[in-house]
């Protein structure tokens, strides 16, 4: 048995990897989990979220806010909004079933960043899943 947002994040990379114009900006093997700054550029980590229950009488549901950030080396931003710009692609539409969750994602937001270091850009985007349980209640 799995976790919503941990659900969210599977469903996230499979979807990343498997969009043939996104891992043409960054590819699959830089689309990971991490905890450090990246090493490696471009690339997208997927991880952080934030689950509100949106429970009703017969489904258990969450609302997740789930957070990936992309890292470009550049002088500028153009490369970071062009990677952003095929997420939220990426994300139109996309619904599956994911450890017994069923999953619906959203583009909600991106921040765009000039880290200080004058080589990194950075954007943190948020994307909305709608999810329901489908194991619930299942004994």
């Amino acid at each position: 048995m799995s976790e919503a947002s941990l659900a969210a994040q599977k469903f996230l990379r499979t979807l990343f990897i498997n969009r043939a114009a996104l891992t043409a900006l960054v590819p699959a093997t830089s689309i990971f989990d991490r905890n450090d700054r990246p090493e490696v550029f471009p690339c997208i980590l997927i991880g952080e979220a934030t689950i509100t229950a949106d429970d009703a009488a017969c489904i258990v549901a969450d609302e997740i806010f789930a957070d990936c950030h992309v890292w470009t080396t550049e002088n500028g931003l153009a490369a970071c909004k062009n990677i952003v710009g095929e997420i939220r692609r990426g994300v139109k539409d996309a619904s599956d079933v994911v450890d017994g969750f069923a999953l619906d994602a959203y583009f909600d937001s991106a921040v765009y960043l000039r880290d200080p270091d004058g080589i990194h850009s950075h954007a943190v985007v948020t994307l909305k899943i709608l999810s329901e349980d489908t194991l619930a209640g299942v004994v």
